[in-house]
């Protein structure tokens, strides 16, 4: 499957609207700010730039889900999350608010993968439907939550495959974004070839400074997040975490569906 016509997530083809990449309302909680943006091409390359504004904007989703199940989730997480991305507000996230963050970050990953207009979507057209009827997040999914120091955004989008030779060979989009000082990491994973459903999944865990900066909070765990759980990250450092990804491994564990 190459570009995507019409709703990313529904398939409707008429009414096209622009989705903000970050929410209206943390654009104008901060004023004037910036923001950050890349994302792997087709050719390997990695694209960058930058803007002074926090307006990007992506036709790839219908009139009717942008203002009926979108717009209902940026009114949840908004009141989950405003007060950590403007101010960097302490919170404690119960079982029910992290499901919210987890399908709003899941969002945002696909909407940043149907920019892309010259590779292969990553997720697929039933997984994003699915999760438009009812935020199911597909089970090869992992994320991350931490805290970065700087109130701008940032959003990148790569891609990595398995190292040559390994048996069961995966592939993997990993997505950064941050809003604010509210920081998350995606990581989708799956095998390339669809074997039995008790294999499970490629499982991803961080390391070193990332293991101690970063919670998981997906899969959900079903106990309360704390966040922040650490100091947070300067900018050069979530953009070493960005950078990351060039260079990741994943174990050869594999967690079960």
């Amino acid at each position: 499957m190459g570009k995507v016509i019409g709703c990313g997530f529904c398939g409707e083809t008429a009414n096209i609207t622009g989705e903000h990449l970050w929410s209206a309302w943390f654009g104008r909680g901060l004023g004037d700010s910036r923001c950050r943006i890349s994302r792997q091409e087709v050719s390997g390359e990695v694209k960058r730039w930058s803007k002074k504004t926090l307006d990007e904007k992506a036709n790839v989703v219908c009139e009717g889900c942008n203002n009926g199940w979108m717009s209902e989730l940026e009114k949840r997480v908004k009141a989950i999350i405003g007060d950590m991305a403007l101010h960097g507000t302490p919170k404690v996230l119960q079982p029910d608010e992290v499901a919210i963050l987890a399908a709003f970050a899941f969002k945002c990953a696909v909407i940043a993968d149907l920019m892309h207009d010259n590779r292969i979507v990553f997720f697929g057209r039933y997984d994003r439907w699915t999760f438009a009827k009812n935020l199911t997040i597909p089970p090869y999914v992992q994320m991350w939550l931490g805290r970065a120091e700087a109130d701008r955004g940032v959003s990148d989008l790569g891609f990595f495959s398995s190292p040559h030779g390994f048996r069961n060979g995966f592939e993997s989009g990993v997505f950064t974004y941050s809003i604010g000082q509210v920081l998350l990491q995606v990581v989708a994973s799956r095998w390339n070839k669809r074997g039995p459903r008790r294999r499970g999944f490629p499982d991803y865990s961080h390391s070193g400074l990332w293991s101690t900066v970063l919670t998981q909070f997906w899969p959900d765990s079903g106990k309360p997040v704390k966040w922040p759980i650490s100091v947070a990250l300067s900018e050069s450092q979530v953009d070493a975490l960005v950078r990351s990804w060039e260079t990741i491994q994943i174990p050869v564990e594999s967690r079960r569906s």
